[in-house]
């Protein structure tokens, strides 16, 4: 429990629920698999390259708000 607040903390997250360690690594791992994509899969999500770039540039603590 203490971890999970740290993290939070740390990560300035400041969301009405605290996101666990293994929801951090699963953005982490969602973002990785983005950047692998081809050209066709991206056009197919309407993704560019710049927006595969730019998602992929952030921390995996930096997460979209909901």
């Amino acid at each position: 429990m203490i971890l999970k607040s740290s993290i939070a903390r740390f990560a300035g997250l400041s969301l009405g629920k605290r996101l666990t360690l293994l929801e951090l690594l699963a953005i982490k791992r969602e973002r990785d698999q983005l950047s692998r994509m081809d050209k066709a899969a991206l056009r197919d999500l309407g993704l560019t390259q710049h927006d595969v770039s730019q998602e992929v540039a952030r921390s995996f603590w930096d997460v979209p708000r909901r």
